[in-house]
């Protein structure tokens, strides 16, 4: 009985150790998988993201011709003068 007993025991001390062994290795899998979605992520939409960027230029050239357009009352009477005159030629 007590030869029976430690063969038990043995067998499950192994089989504990086995799986202890594999719950270590997939965690270290996962955990670099998780790194390497980190990354990409970043990469997605961080610096490198091509919509980023997009967004970022369309902001600057929207204000760049913006401030193109604003004229002075001057420039706007003059050139409403030289529309004017354009049409009666």
């Amino acid at each position: 009985m007590k030869l029976t007993n430690w063969i038990l025991s043995l067998i499950i001390i192994i089989a504990a150790g086995i799986l202890c062994q594999q719950i270590i290795s997939n965690s270290l899998i996962n955990q670099q998988d998780k790194n390497d979605y980190a990354e990409l992520n970043s990469v997605k939409y961080g610096l490198l993201s091509i919509d980023e960027w997009k967004s970022q230029v369309t902001e600057i050239l929207a204000e760049e011709i913006n401030s193109l357009l604003k004229f002075s009352p001057k420039q706007v009477h003059r050139n409403k003068g030289e529309a004017l005159m354009e049409e009666a030629n």
